[in-house]
C-alpha cells in the first residue's frame, strides 16, 4: 500500500537540499568569481574558502547535539534545520548590507563562515530527518530526490537564477533575494508532522547538558572520529584549492564574466549533472558502490591530467564545453 505522506516527505527533504544547493551554487558561480573579477588577492579568496570549509571538517561535532536535543521521533530536529536556515539568511543579509564585498574580504570571510556553519548544521539535520522519516525501502528514491534538489538549487537557482539577478540589479540584490529564499525554505521542515511522545524525547536540562559534555568528550577521544576529521580536512583542502584556482582561471585567465559563468555555464552543468545522475543510478548498483567510486575517481583524475596537458586549447569554448560534459 502506498504511503500517502511519501510525496510530501520527499518534497520537504528535497527542498532542504535545494536550499543547500542555492548557497553552494551562489558561492561557486557568483561570489568567488566576483571577488576574482574585483581584484581580490588569491590569498584572500583562499582564506575565505578555508574558513568556510572549517565547519564541514568539524561537522561531526553536531551529532552529539542532535542526538541529545533532537532525538529521533521527537520532532525537534525539524527546528534545528529551520533555525539553521534562518541564521544563513541573516548572514547573507549581512553580506548584502556591505557597500563593497571586494573591499572587505575579511568581513566576507567571517560572514561566509557563519553561513557555512549554519549550512553544515542544516545538512546534518537533514540527514537525521532522512534516517528518521524515510523507510529503508524508499531511501534510493529519496537519495535521487535529494541530489536532484541539490543540483536544481546549485546550477538552476544559485547559478542561473541569482546570476540573472546579478546581471540586472547587482550582487547586493542577489544576496537579498537569496536570504529571502532561505527564509521561505526555513518553513519547509515544519511541514513534517512531529512524531513520538514527550517520553521518547526528554526535555533538555542539567542532565542533558552533562550528557552532551560527555558525548563531546568521547567524540574528541575517539580515534575513529579523529581519522574522519583528518580525512575530511584533506578533502576540504583540495576543494578549497580547486575552488580558488577555478575562480582565477575562469575570470582572470580566460576572461569570462560572472554573468557568463552563472547564466551560461550553470544551466549547462545542471542538464549534464541531472542526466549523469540518472544514468549513474542504472549502473552503480550493477558495478558495486566501491568499484563505481574507484572508477569514477580514476576517470576524473585522468580528465584533469589531460586538461592540464593542453593549455593551448583552454581559450576554446567548444573544447571547454566538451570537457565539462
Amino acid at each position: 500500500m502506498r504511503d500517502p505522506g511519501s510525496l510530501r516527505r520527499l518534497g520537504v527533504l528535497g527542498s532542504l537540499y535545494l536550499a543547500q544547493g542555492i548557497v553552494y551554487g551562489f558561492g561557486g558561480f557568483i561570489l568567488i568569481p566576483s571577488l576574482a573579477a574585483g581584484g581580490v588577492a588569491v590569498e584572500d579568496q583562499a582564506g575565505i574558502l578555508a574558513l568556510a570549509g572549517l565547519p564541514w571538517v568539524l561537522k561531526l561535532g553536531w551529532a552529539p547535539l542532535l542526538d541529545r536535543f533532537g532525538a529521533a521521533g521527537s520532532g525537534r530536529v525539524r527546528w534545528f534545520a529551520s533555525a539553521a536556515m534562518v541564521v544563513m539568511a541573516l548572514a547573507l543579509a549581512g553580506l548584502a548590507t556591505r557597500p563593497s564585498l571586494t573591499a572587505e574580504p575579511t568581513t566576507v570571510g567571517w560572514l561566509w563562515l557563519l553561513v557555512n556553519a549554519a549550512l553544515s548544521l542544516q545538512d546534518v539535520s537533514t540527514d537525521a530527518l532522512v534516517i528518521d522519516r524515510v523507510p529503508p525501502s524508499q531511501r534510493g528514491r529519496a537519495n535521487g530526490v535529494l541530489l536532484g534538489g541539490h543540483h536544481l538549487g546549485a546550477e538552476g537557482v544559485g547559478g542561473l537564477g541569482l546570476g540573472l539577478v546579478v546581471a540586472a540589479h547587482g550582487l547586493s540584490a542577489a544576496l537579498w533575494g537569496q536570504a529571502a529564499l532561505l527564509l521561505v525554505l526555513a518553513g519547509a521542515p515544519l511541514l513534517l508532522p512531529a512524531r513520538g511522545t514527550r517520553s521518547e524525547a526528554p526535555s533538555p536540562g542539567l542532565a542533558a547538558r552533562g550528557d552532551l559534555r560527555r558525548a563531546l568528550a568521547a567524540l574528541v577521544r575517539s580515534r575513529r572520529a579523529l581519522v574522519i576529521v583528518a580525512v575530511t580536512a584533506l578533502v576540504m583542502s583540495a576543494d578549497v584549492l580547486t575552488a580558488t584556482l577555478s575562480g582565477q582561471f575562469w575570470v582572470q585567465r580566460l576572461g569570462w564574466s560572472v554573468e557568463a559563468l552563472s547564466t551560461w555555464l550553470a544551466p549547462l552543468l545542471l542538464v549534464v549533472n541531472l542526466v549523469a545522475y540518472a544514468l549513474a543510478t542504472l549502473w552503480v548498483d550493477r558495478l558495486g558502490h566501491a568499484r563505481a567510486a574507484a572508477l569514477g575517481s580514476a576517470a576524473l583524475g585522468l580528465l584533469w591530467a589531460g586538461f592540464g596537458l593542453v593549455p593551448a586549447l583552454w581559450p576554446s569554448t567548444p573544447f571547454l564545453v566538451i570537457f565539462v560534459v
